[in-house]
């Protein structure tokens, strides 16, 4: 089989035999995690090392996935996507690797999957197609003399988008400057500026150099045999010499400037915007002990909202938030404490502040229980791993390997986890964590700072119009053939028989169960107990479900902002400090949201304050504790702290909104429509950012008023009256649970509230559009109406849409990075474009979807491979915790659980006749289209005609 077994041992925290493998011919190593895991999965990974900002690894990564040799149809990746059971399918490229990773709990599937990728990495079609690299690189593009010339392609619109992000930008200098001289000081995503450098030459050269099987990294995982699979990676394999990589070395950096590194990013809102990273490297993975010794100090520093350390600038007005992060997935481990929006009052001297604040917090005395109970819940989430069965456990261990493995360590070490606790707990005992600060944060000299300051100045141009004008006329002419020639291409259509040798399963052989399970359900004095009896390796979850649906509009974005606040401030008998040192060393997590329900064929609408809970169930009488003194001994007099987590909350939301556009509009849009979406969007949307954001600006005059509102508002929300508990876990561990909760229920107050939301909803004016605007270089163009429908056929073209239509027209012609449509079971439907370099283009093709419908001619194979595809998603693996979720949901909503068994039918019998009759619904000119648009203030002001209303995202 050309493989020889190397090692082997038992892993106990991941209950798996791990086997490392040599190829014998070309050196490559296999790692196999060989376990009783249904979902099983594949990956090889390539040592890819950066020489400069031209992304060109990335643009490799999507590249090799545009056909091959075996596969030489376009796109095989998108007809996997369309037509396989895989539970994960995707590549990703890292500073210093790429890996190519796909699961599927089907043997035969995953066979597929993994022969398909193996080809498309050894005999990929860029090699002899130039169009590839036009495409998912980038291309000079022009159609008519008089258009505006511009570059296109997949990862260069991608990367506009991330460079619009300022903590991407940020990332990318810390990265310059701590490691100067290292292949890490370069952009492995590409930076735009540099991305058009990039030769066809260049692009095939560097193909050859890294992907070769002597420098690749393979993972098996899950209930497999192994021999057949090793023969199959084999036939690869074996038409391959070994090759010498020995000189193919990342470096570490060995030198470093004590000076602060001082950049500039562009800003229209400049003032006090500014950021400073204190950037740390502590050394490489092996390094495990200290490593995550590193981990429970910055639990200690910034671990929550309200640590000392991060209190002090923001109780002291010096920014607006501090945040942390480690990151491991490189040769060297790197800390990194960011200091956001600086007060430009405070900028010359920010070095100073830090370092003196650092110094103070590291020389005073640890506290040993809040150690004891952050290495405790460290105990939980390894306990807790069993029951993640719904992510793709052979690609997360298979990336985690790659931490040791990559850089010539062994893989195996990175798996013990007890050890690692043990080393924690052996730290505590001989109160090392100190020293260990001090070696690695005040005595560190591998460091550096890198200060970002905000102006007001454009840093980016691409030059595009200058180079033009210098182009002759005969250059123009080349430059529109050529871009006829790639959108010709783009436009082909790929032979049947090469679509056919991607092969998927039968669909009327496919037999899917549904994974409905009814929770029991009781009531006890007036209290609705449901129980969803599974085991969870002896581990609790609960959720108790107090009913709001009666609140007004103020009601509920208070409760939304109490939900932020609860658990995160301290009560009328504890600190803060004590609450988050009580929930760490008892609990494995607990949080609270707000869940608005939708009754089947109703228009009632259900709103749910909800606590979620996990722990051991021997600490379930803790967990009680916790509930009462976070829930009935509230307390908003800290007027400070209130005011931190305020001011969190509203940097979280404008993040979150810049980085994730494509569902801000995807939200936006069904909120125009739906009352759900509407409320949905009142409590953790841009209608609650606003809310918010005048909160903070108007603080200390509110104060009073905000405090009474949230006392107000918890005694409100914490009543008996249709109070639903929860648990996932067996009965024996339900009884125990049941008995301690009433202890906490008989202590809650009681007075009745009925009926159904007072909220009022009025749904926006036909062609009511928004657009958003921030400093992006890119757009996220979102519309969405409603057609009344809801079947499996209306699934199917759904999947065709988005893999097919859309992907062709926004992604691949448009160079688009994503792009997709939504169809919910109340009939509202979304159109989504992520990092989108067009807007009217984009919605051109939204309204051009009746005709693609219309015109839709698919043969059987073909529409089987959308049938699976979209019978996939109902085939997904659930956690205990997702199965029991997908369970009480459907008891408050009142669903009708034979809609499962119904759309697999309706999608099973699915025709093209069906397929081309809901060509009527998307006739767009009668129906009620909204709009939302997110894109620079230039594109939006541009386009301003389009809009109802423009806001600012700041």
């Amino acid at each position: 089989m050309g493989f020889k077994l190397k090692d082997k041992r038992y892993l106990k925290n991941i209950d798996s035999n791990l086997y490392l493998y040599v190829h014998e011919k070309t050196n490559a190593e296999l790692l196999f995690f060989s376990n009783n895991d249904i979902n099983k999965s594949f990956s090889i990974t390539f040592k890819t090392i950066p020489y400069n900002d031209n992304g060109i690894f990335h643009i490799l990564e999507h590249s090799v996935l545009c056909g091959s040799e075996k596969y030489p149809v376009k796109e095989p990746f998108v007809e996997l996507i369309k037509g396989s059971f895989n539970t994960f399918i995707n590549a990703m490229t890292f500073p210093d690797k790429t890996i190519y990773p796909v699961s599927s709990k089907n043997d035969e599937d995953l066979k597929i999957l993994m022969d398909i990728y193996l080809d498309a990495v050894f005999n990929p079609k860029l090699l002899t197609n130039d169009n590839i690299l036009k495409q998912e690189g980038w291309h000079y593009h022009l159609e008519n003399i008089n258009d505006n010339l511009i570059y296109k392609g997949v990862v260069y619109n991608e990367m506009k988008g991330a460079y619009s992000s300022v903590e991407e930008i940020l990332d990318m200098r810390i990265n310059q400057s701590l490691f100067k001289g290292t292949s890490y000081e370069f952009s492995s995503g590409g930076d735009p500026k540099y991305i058009p450098s990039i030769t066809q030459e260049e692009f095939i050269s560097t193909y050859k150099h890294c992907y070769h099987p002597s420098n690749s990294f393979i993972t098996l995982y899950g209930d497999l045999d192994i021999d057949n699979y090793l023969n199959i990676i084999d036939e690869y394999l074996n038409n391959y010499e070994l090759k010498d990589y020995s000189t193919y070395k990342l470096k570490k950096q060995l030198s470093f400037s004590k000076s602060t590194n001082v950049y500039e990013y562009f800003s229209e809102d400049y003032e006090n915007k500014h950021y400073v990273a204190f950037n740390y490297i502590l050394g490489n993975n092996k390094e495990t002990s200290n490593i995550f010794s590193v981990d429970v100090i910055d639990e200690l520093l910034l671990g929550n909202s309200n640590t000392e350390f991060r209190k002090y600038f923001i109780d002291n007005g010096i920014c607006e938030d501090i945040y942390s992060y480690i990151q491991r997935d490189r040769l060297e481990v790197v800390y990194n404490i960011v200091l956001k929006n600086i007060k430009n009052e405070y900028l010359d001297d920010i070095e100073n502040i830090y370092q003196e604040q650092l110094e103070k917090f590291i020389n005073n005395s640890f506290d040993k229980e809040q150690i004891e109970a952050i290495i405790n819940k460290n105990k939980f989430t390894i306990k807790e791993e069993v029951n993640k069965t719904s992510s793709p456990k052979g690609v997360n261990y298979a990336i985690r390997s790659l931490r040791n493995w990559l850089y010539d360590e062994n893989p195996f070490d990175i798996f013990e986890y007890d050890k690692i606790i043990e080393d924690l707990e052996n730290n505590l005992k001989n109160n090392k964590y100190e020293s260990i600060a001090k070696k690695y944060l005040l005595e560190n000299n591998s460091k550096c700072t890198v200060k970002l300051k905000a102006t007001n100045k454009k840093t980016y141009n691409d030059y595009l119009s200058d180079y033009k004008n210098s182009l002759s006329n005969n250059d123009l002419d080349n430059i529109i053939l050529e871009t006829k020639s790639l959108i010709e291409w783009q436009n082909s259509e790929d032979k049947k028989e090469d679509l056919n040798k991607i092969k998927s399963v039968e669909a009327n052989k496919v037999t899917l169960k549904n994974p409905y399970k009814a929770t029991s359900v009781e009531e006890i004095n007036d209290i609705i107990f449901t129980n969803f009896d599974i085991n969870t390796n002896d581990i609790l979850y609960s959720k108790l479900l107090f009913d709001i649906t009666s609140f007004n509009k103020e009601d509920l974005l208070y409760s939304s902002l109490l939900s932020n606040l609860i658990f995160n401030i301290g009560t009328k008998n504890k600190s803060e400090l004590e609450i988050h040192k009580d929930i760490e060393h008892n609990l494995g997590g607990i949080s609270s949201n707000i869940n608005i329900f939708k009754e089947n064929n109703s228009e009632n609408i259900k709103i749910k304050f909800v606590i979620n809970a996990k722990n051991l169930s021997t600490y379930t009488d803790k967990l009680i504790n916790i509930l009462a003194e976070n829930t009935l001994n509230q307390d908003f007099s800290n007027k400070q702290t209130i005011y931190n987590i305020l001011l969190e909350l509203k940097l979280n939301l404008e993040y979150k909104f810049k980085n994730y556009g494509h569902s801000f509009v995807n939200n936006r849009v069904h909120s125009y429509q739906s009352k759900q979406w509407y409320l949905s969007e009142l409590i953790s949307g841009f209608d609650f950012y606003i809310f918010v954001e005048k909160l903070v600006e108007n603080f200390d005059n509110q104060y009073d008023e905000i405090k009474n509102n949230l006392l107000n508002i918890t005694e409100k929300i914490f009543n008996k009256n249709n109070l639903i508990i929860n648990c996932t876990c067996d009965k024996n561990i339900s009884e125990h649970f049941k008995l301690h909760i009433l202890n906490y229920v008989n202590s809650i107050n009681y007075h009745k509230v009925e009926g159904n939301s007072v909220i009022p909803f009025v749904k926006k004016d036909k062609y009511y559009s928004e657009g958003f605007y921030f400093d992006t270089l890119v757009q996220y163009v979102g519309l969405g109406f409603n057609i009344d429908e809801y079947n499996g056929s209306l699934l199917v073209l759904r999947h065709i849409l988005s893999f097919d239509y859309l992907w062709n027209n926004v992604r691949v012609k448009g160079g688009a990075y994503g792009t997709g449509i939504t169809i919910n079971k109340f009939g509202n439907v979304s159109f989504w474009s992520y990092r989108d370099p067009n807007l009217n283009k984009t919605l051109d093709v939204y309204y051009n979807t009746k005709k693609y419908i219309e015109d839709l001619n698919i043969d059987e194979v073909t529409l089987n491979k959308y049938i699976i595809g979209t019978l996939n998603a109902f085939d997904q693996l659930l956690s205990p915790l997702e199965r029991s979720t997908l369970s009480l949901n459907s008891y408050i909503n009142n669903d009708d659980n034979s809609l499962f068994d119904k759309l697999v039918k309706e999608i099973k019998e699915t025709t093209l006749e069906k397929l081309v009759e809901t060509a009527k619904l998307f006739d767009l000119k009668n129906k009620e289209i909204f709009k939302c648009i997110i894109s620079s203030k230039e594109k939006i002001e541009e386009n301003k005609e389009t809009f109802s209303n423009i806001f600012e995202i700041k």
